[in-house]
């Protein structure tokens, strides 16, 4: 359990590592007031964030790849929810928004994507106050992988994501 401002730990926990990302290529993930929430601080941004159900904080994701991506190129991710559910989709990585549904309770998520093609000298990406409401969410343990395809099927970048739920 973390020591953190507000006391108790409730919230959502988030911790990632990038695992593969090109040659001279550049990621990171950015928090608004990232000194409150995150407790790490790297080449790749804020990391260890823990964000308090009362509060909400803008999240910013930015990328340099070294080349434009279409809707041809895809986002895979490999969930495990409570290390119990798991939950595989591929969305293209612009475009449309992309409806995953969770297997067993058949919930929708719309994950909004931005819109097509995605600069790869330069991209910046906000998530505004995306926590959901908590009353909806239980108390969950999920670890994942997300993986950029190409329009092959090859991996291009990849990251592991940790996300604790607490109430």
């Amino acid at each position: 359990a973390a020591d953190w401002p507000w006391g108790k730990k409730h919230g959502v926990d988030v911790s990632y590592t990038v695992t593969n990302i090109p040659k001279g290529a550049s990621a990171s993930f950015h928090v608004a007031n990232s000194q409150k929430y995150c407790k790490q601080h790297s080449t790749y941004g804020d990391n260890d964030c823990l964000f308090p159900w009362d509060d909400t904080s803008d999240v910013t994701i930015k990328t340099a790849l070294g080349f434009d991506m279409d809707d041809t190129y895809k986002i895979q991710g490999k969930v495990k929810v409570d290390y119990l559910l798991h939950l595989n989709f591929e969305c293209p990585v612009c475009g449309e928004n992309c409806t995953v549904t969770v297997p067993k309770i058949d919930y929708d998520v719309i994950l909004t994507l931005p819109p097509c093609p995605i600069d790869g000298d330069d991209f910046t990406y906000t998530l505004e106050n995306y926590l959901p409401d908590p009353a909806f969410v239980p108390p969950v343990v999920t670890s994942g992988e997300f993986s950029i395809l190409d329009p092959n099927d090859k991996e291009i970048a990849s990251a592991e994501i940790k996300i604790n739920v607490a109430h």
